[in-house]
């Protein structure tokens, strides 16, 4: 039993190291061992105390993986938003809304 909880946290441990790093091929890898893994531990009756601190870890992943998401879907938006060609806006020293991005003056005066 202690190999499997042993797999189990090394495992998590790589799943957290692929997720801090962006290793997006690696969680593919990873996902169908982590089931094996959890399902060997689920047929034997592991200790308490050591099966807290591998869901403990786990939930810490669980966390990384929506936080990835989440950074993912908002890279997707401001993606899309860049490719669709929307125009940018400034405001300016009246506050009135001027297309574009703005131009320094030829000449700055400088104090």
């Amino acid at each position: 039993m202690t190999g499997a909880l042993d797999r189990l946290e090394h495992v998590l441990e790589a799943q957290r190291a692929a997720l801090l790093s962006g290793d997006f091929a690696a969680l593919d890898r990873l996902a169908p061992e982590i089931g094996r893994a959890a399902a060997r531990i689920a047929a034997l009756a592991p200790d308490a105390a050591r099966l807290d601190a591998i869901t403990r870890r786990a939930g810490e992943n669980a966390d990384l993986i929506r936080a990835a998401q989440a950074g993912l879907a908002r890279a997707g938006r401001i993606a899309a938003r860049d490719a669709s060609g929307a125009e940018l806006s400034t405001y300016g020293a009246s506050g009135a809304r001027a297309p574009g991005v703005p131009q320094r003056p030829a000449h700055e005066r400088r104090v």
